[in-house]
């Protein structure tokens, strides 16, 4: 987000109100809010993908959550690309340049294997 953009959302008076009063449960001020409004007023300065993995396949209203078992070699190749595979991410099925950076919900039993995991799959 660049300068401009950044002093539109901060003065913004159409769309957060609406916002504000009207996003109710699915709808979650804090993770609609922000993509919804850069998609209307820039949507040539956007990528249109997201950076973060978020697991909503089990149609909740909130996304999985990871657990230590979850938390493998496999697993972790998948969200950061494996080396040396002409497909080294995905998103939504198509292969991409740009890999996932972020990933949502770790429970803090997992953190213990993703630090074992890190230097053999993150190389550091």
């Amino acid at each position: 987000m660049d300068r401009h953009l950044a002093v539109f959302v901060i003065a913004d008076d159409r769309y957060y109100p609406w916002f504000r009063t009207e996003c109710r449960v699915p709808c979650y001020v804090d993770e609609h809010y922000l993509p919804t409004v850069l998609s209307i007023v820039a949507q040539g300065k956007i990528a249109n993908r997201t950076i973060t993995l978020v697991d909503w396949s089990r149609g909740d209203a909130h996304p999985a959550t990871f657990d230590a078992p979850d938390v493998t070699e496999d697993f972790l190749g998948r969200l950061v690309g494996k080396k040396g595979s002409p497909e080294r991410c995905m998103y939504n099925g198509q292969p991409v340049e740009v890999c996932f950076l972020f990933t949502r919900k770790f429970v803090p039993a997992a953190l213990l294997q993703l630090l074992n995991l890190s230097s053999k799959i993150l190389g550091y």
